[in-house]
């Protein structure tokens, strides 16, 4: 199984250790793909979400926990990719996370709410700090990001004001 198409499912590896403290592969098969705006639409695969760190290197963590958009709990870390299909946009949205990103394929263009935009091709990286931003596949292929998202306090202006997180637009 492929995972160089930012279209095909990516296949997940994940180590543990068996009873005797032995190295060993727990799994190794497709990660699942998450689409919540349909069939020919962007995706999404969290393989990691922990609740804390530092994290436990003994416990699993549940499949049913990794179905959804990316978002990381207080005081937790997440790891995920995001394909976002050509003509697709993210719309304008703030987490409360520091998000570090690779763009492994195709081009997005990063929109923030000051009005400027950049272009990040494939081997460009993201450190995110809490900014509101938007996503926008302006290209004719689709555009796979890796993130790990760190739970992170919120950004607080000179006057006190706590910028709130955003889910896509609101």
């Amino acid at each position: 199984m492929s995972s160089s198409s930012a279209d095909s499912e990516p296949r997940l590896v994940v180590t543990a250790h068996d009873k005797n403290g032995t190295s060993i592969f727990a799994s190794d098969g497709p990660a699942g793909l998450y689409r919540p705006f349909g069939p020919d639409s962007s995706s999404f695969a969290v393989f990691d979400k922990r609740p804390s760190v530092p994290v436990n290197n003994q416990e699993a963590v549940a499949k049913d926990e990794l179905a959804g958009i990316p978002r990381t709990t207080p005081g937790g870390v997440l790891f995920s990719i995001t394909n976002i299909k050509p003509g697709d946009v993210a719309p304008m949205h703030r987490t409360e996370t520091i998000d570090y990103a690779v763009v492994v394929s195709g081009e997005i263009v990063l929109s923030l709410d000051n009005g400027e935009e950049t272009i990040l091709k494939a081997g460009d990286y993201l450190i995110q700090g809490g900014a509101n931003h938007a996503w926008a596949n302006r290209g004719t292929e689709t555009c796979r990001i890796m993130f790990v998202m760190v739970s992170a306090q919120k950004v607080k202006l000179e006057d006190g004001t706590e910028l709130e997180a955003t889910v896509l637009g609101r």
